[in-house]
């Protein structure tokens, strides 16, 4: 009878598990089951792996990829659900938030564990609460146009 790898993160395991793949996490699949929608045949999963969680549960139409966040599906809902789990090379898992809080910048870098700079004062901060402003401020930088305004064309 196989056994069940213990989901735990320890310091040792996470070094472990950044330097074996030398920067690059072997993730395990995170399958998200929703009662509100049909089991999604585009993940080409076996009819009998659908509802793998059971019928009270719902089917499964969700793959989570790279993902620090539980899904909220109610009390019956495991508790790593949703939650990306990281494959140590020894075997175990280790949980893919905890694992974020762990290494930090040594995992994802130090520009996006600082968080973004918006000015400090109260009266600039107004600035960027406007929706339209955030809004465009959270597109990727290649979404951008350079000329937010639409140029007009005369036909002759």
């Amino acid at each position: 009878m196989p056994t069940t790898p213990v989901v735990a993160l320890t310091a040792t395991g996470a070094d472990r598990t950044l330097n074996h793949g030398e920067g690059v996490l072997r993730l395990a699949p995170a399958w998200v089951p929703r009662v509100f929608s049909t089991p999604g045949r585009r993940l080409r999963l076996h009819p009998d792996d659908l509802y793998a969680f059971g019928k009270d549960r719902g089917g499964i139409d969700e793959r989570w990829l790279a993902s620090p966040i539980r899904a909220d599906n109610g009390p019956s809902a495991g508790a790593y659900e949703g939650l990306s789990l990281v494959v140590d090379p020894d075997g175990g898992l280790l949980p893919f938030d905890e694992l974020i809080a762990h290494l930090g910048s040594n995992l994802i870098g130090s520009r996006i564990v600082r968080g973004p700079r918006l000015p400090s004062s109260s009266t600039t901060s107004k600035r960027y609460r406007s929706t339209s402003i955030t809004a465009r401020s959270m597109r990727p930088r290649w979404a951008r146009s350079p000329n937010p305004r639409p140029t007009t064309t005369r036909r002759r």
